[in-house]
């Protein structure tokens, strides 16, 4: 299987609850965390298409290299 990127958003109280989970070597907070936190956010940026519409390249087309379209 390739390897997948998930890039997420963390808000402040979140990576706060991450820190102290770490800091007290709790695995049950980290479990919780991952479950509660982590997990729902993966999985949304998975499920996302990789395809993108034209209007969200910025330009109304495909992006364009220095040779021309790509």
């Amino acid at each position: 299987m390739p390897a997948r990127v998930a890039v997420i958003r963390l808000e402040e109280r979140d990576i706060q609850d991450l820190e102290q989970a770490v800091l007290d070597r709790d695995p049950a907070a980290a479990l919780d965390f991952a479950s509660r936190v982590l997990w729902p956010k993966v999985e949304v940026v998975l499920r996302r298409s990789p395809c993108k519409p034209a209007f969200e390249w910025g330009t109304g087309g495909p992006p364009t290299g220095p040779a021309g379209p790509l």
